[in-house]
């Protein structure tokens, strides 16, 4: 996710670190990619979201990014499930 005051939403910044995470190895969430270009339109002055179009790509990409730490997380060693009782 970027936000920038420009028209292109860090699009170019996101490629570039998705390139680069991928390379070391990372896991980079696929989808979505959340792009929010003339960012400064869309808070007001406390610097609260406003904009519900944006709010709902947010939360897509947060049960996205949700659901990938639930794929890869490693399951817990028999030792440790019974220790907790699980």
């Amino acid at each position: 996710m970027g936000a920038v005051l420009g028209q292109s939403g860090s699009a170019n910044a996101q490629t570039t670190l998705r390139g680069v995470l991928g390379r070391i190895g990372a896991i980079v969430v696929p989808d979505p990619q959340v792009l929010v270009p003339r960012a400064s339109r869309l808070f007001d002055e406390q610097v609260d979201l406003r904009d519900e179009g944006t709010s709902e790509k947010i939360r897509h990409l947060v049960d996205a990014v949700a659901h990938w730490c639930r794929r890869v997380q490693p399951e817990e060693p028999a030792s440790v499930q019974s220790a907790t009782g699980s």
